[in-house]
């Protein structure tokens, strides 16, 4: 088993380097492992993963299946917001002795533009006899952006309610198997809400929920009978300059990671530092994730819910001009298609722009504070 050095930037790949000869009965699952199975969630695994829970094939196998993929190069794209990395991890993980004979099922991946819905999830049985359910984040589909900023106006969305049904059923599957969630952004949202939502026999059999800077919800939900029946169980981690998972609010248990980014890039959890079995933690957020978080949940707290709506939709008609389902097809059609997206912007009443620029500006004046030392106008 290699040494880690507490002398260099370790990540989730040092860390399989590190623990990956140890199977989970000899060393205890951890936060590392959490984050590990939900970063590979990002992978196109369509075709591969059997999509039942009546099957299910070795990390070790579904890594070699994915390699020698006549369709590889297709499959290792997963857009501008998820690490390129992610293909080496599978193969790094699939290769160790922690990981590789995990046996994967359930694979589940589910786009549907009428309901503004993305979601994706597969279930790993580990070999201390414990199941985990990775939920992923949202890849580079519009729709799936979409469906996170409806949040801000709208719960639950579409992608929530199936991520309760989702983990009821490999509960009824797995009969008695102790349970973990987790996910990535917003794979970390579908699992805080599917934890507090499942059906009581379900959640009585989880041990914990792993929320990797995901969003958090409206003071509705967290103050819910529900959601407080699982919040001893949750563990919210966020970089230390988190712009992602801040967008609504938190409660419980919450861990802030030191990452090797800056800004939005810190959402990226390659970034996020180890050391041992466990993220190097911080005593704090930065003054500009603190800034943005207020700035967000001032701008909501001042729009009703039918002026967010009509932002959000706005938003994304704009790009919906480009003809583009894709952000790597906004960006390759951006220059051709702006003609028609100023066209339809010099329609849009004068009341929504003044919503979108407000928001929009928040970005711009939280980089501005990330240069300063003075205190934040909210400051004693």
């Amino acid at each position: 088993m290699l040494a880690m050095s507490k002398d260099k930037e370790n990540n989730i790949c040092d860390y399989i380097a590190w623990r990956g000869d140890l199977s989970f009965k000899n060393a205890p699952f951890n936060e590392v492992d959490a984050m590990i199975l939900a970063q590979l969630s990002y992978l196109h695994l369509d075709g591969i993963a059997s999509n039942n829970l009546d099957e299910n094939t070795s990390l070790n196998e579904l890594a070699q299946k994915f390699m020698a993929s006549p369709d590889f190069e297709t499959r290792s794209k997963n857009g501008p917001f998820i690490n390129s990395q992610t293909v080496d991890l599978l193969e790094l993980a699939a290769q160790s002795e922690r990981f590789g004979n995990c046996r994967i099922c359930y694979f589940t991946d589910d786009l549907d533009l009428k309901q503004e819905k993305q979601f994706s999830a597969y279930t790993a049985i580990l070999d201390d006899d414990t199941i985990f359910v990775a939920f992923r984040g949202t890849h580079e589909e519009i729709i799936g952006w979409k469906e996170d900023l409806n949040m801000a106006f709208e719960t639950p969305v579409p992608a929530q309610l199936e991520s309760v049904k989702y983990l009821e059923n490999v509960a009824s599957h797995f009969k008695n198997k102790i349970i973990r969630i987790g996910g990535h952004s917003k794979g970390g949202n579908l699992a805080l809400y599917a934890a507090a939502f499942c059906d009581k026999k379900t959640k009585k059999r989880i041990e914990m929920v792993y929320n990797n800077d995901g969003q958090g919800f409206e003071k509705s939900i967290l103050e819910s009978n529900d959601y407080q029946e699982i919040l001893d169980r949750i563990q919210t981690v966020l970089p230390h300059s988190s712009m992602v998972g801040i967008l609504l609010p938190h409660i419980g248990k919450i861990r802030i990671v030191e990452s090797a980014n800056s800004d939005l890039m810190q959402h990226d959890a390659f970034s996020w530092q180890v050391l041992g079995n466990s993220f190097v933690t911080v005593p704090s957020r930065t003054k500009q994730s603190l800034y943005f978080e207020k700035s967000v949940q001032e701008w909501l707290k001042n729009l009703d819910t039918d002026r967010k709506k009509e932002a959000v939709n706005t938003l994304f008609d704009v790009i919906a001009v480009s003809g583009a389902n894709t952000l790597t097809e906004f960006h390759e059609s951006f220059i051709k298609s702006s003609p028609k997206i100023l066209h339809y912007i010099k329609d849009v009443d004068e009341r929504t722009k003044k919503d979108i620029n407000s928001f929009l500006k928040i970005f711009i004046s939280s980089k501005v504070v990330s240069f300063i030392d003075d205190k934040l106008p909210w400051d004693k």
